[in-house]
């Protein structure tokens, strides 16, 4: 059977017996007697009764977000657009002298940084020269800020890491004869489980191992780092 054989006669549904409500299954169902359409959308329903029974059901056209857009919204939505590139360009206004001044101090410590491990290595080799010409000399090594206990542990504990670095540069020296950084003693005195080391204690255990003669500076590397190499029976190095 055709479509047109199943349409009612064609008159007007009576707007006034469209059903507003869903039956107990939550559906809409067709008033029209002998149909038992259900439909899950309002819409879905009227599309039928349009369709299958002319209903003639007035709907509202359906229009694109192109069609929708007034001159009012077009002219709010280039305003918004305009602000927002406005708000960008001021924020890379702001943004870029700061990263050019960042720029410029990042390479201004790094220079500086660079400078300090010359004049730490030049001065440890300065007092190792005075150790071995003037038995007097005797260069102050004590940690800034402590008094008392606290500079008694702190001694203590500077023993205790040059002797675990002694015993490192002694058991590891093949590995280390061609060079090594304080970062690498460092991790190696902690997978010994011998005593916790920061670079900054570290630096005060390197300077002692040169001015001992143990040691040696190699070179400074352009970010501010030492390498050294041993001296004596453990290194390939010579003395200073």
């Amino acid at each position: 059977m055709s479509k047109e054989a199943t349409k009612t006669p064609s008159a007007k549904f009576d707007l006034r017996t469209f059903p507003t409500t869903v039956n107990e299954d939550d559906l809409w169902a067709c008033p029209v007697a002998d149909c038992g359409k259900t439909f899950a959308l309002k819409q879905s329903l009227t599309r039928h009764l349009n369709g299958t029974h002319d209903a003639g059901i007035p709907t509202k056209p359906h229009r694109t977000p192109k069609q929708l857009e007034t001159p009012e919204r077009a002219a709010i939505k280039a305003a918004t657009a305009e602000a927002v590139a406005g708000v960008r360009s001021t924020l890379t206004d702001m943004v870029m002298p700061l990263r050019e001044q960042l720029r410029l101090i990042e390479g201004r410590l790094e220079i500086l940084s660079a400078e300090a491990a010359a004049l730490r290595a030049a001065k440890a080799d300065a007092e190792a020269v005075l150790r071995r010409l003037d038995p007097t000399f005797a260069p102050v090594t004590a940690a800034k800020g402590a008094s008392g206990g606290n500079a008694a542990r702190t001694e203590r504990q500077h023993t205790e890491r040059l002797a675990a670095v002694r015993m490192v540069l002694s058991a590891d020296a093949d590995e280390l004869r061609n060079g090594f950084t304080t970062n690498l003693l460092i991790e190696k005195v902690k997978k010994r489980g011998l005593i916790g080391m920061t670079h900054s204690t570290a630096e005060r255990v390197m300077d002692e191992l040169r001015e001992s003669g143990e040691i040696r500076l190699d070179r400074v590397t352009r970010g501010g780092g030492q390498s050294y190499m041993l001296i004596g029976a453990n290194g390939n190095g010579s003395h200073a």
